[in-house]
């Protein structure tokens, strides 16, 4: 919000432009680029917890099947490659 009440003021009273045509079209830019840049960010960090969700998610499947397979090995006696034939079908 400070972008778009600071941006005209300061287009006004700091910069220097030959005509007013000018001086709206680099602060309609400025607001336009800062608004993009905004959204980008925002949009990242949100995909960034989905990110972390689907790893945690993947994480805890391969932890579920280790632990299958660790069950299984040992409570059938029989060797890894066996409970892989088993399992596999």
């Amino acid at each position: 919000m400070a972008i778009f009440c600071l941006v005209p003021y300061l287009a006004v009273n700091k910069e220097f432009h030959h005509h007013r045509s000018a001086q709206h079209m680099h602060m309609l830019l400025k607001m336009a680029f800062l608004q993009c840049f905004n959204t980008s960010i925002s949009v990242r960090h949100i995909f960034m917890y989905i990110y972390i969700y689907i790893y945690i998610y993947i994480y805890v499947c391969v932890c579920v099947c280790v632990y299958v397979y660790v069950y299984v090995c040992i409570h059938l006696h029989a060797a890894p490659t066996q409970v892989l034939a088993l399992l596999l079908g």
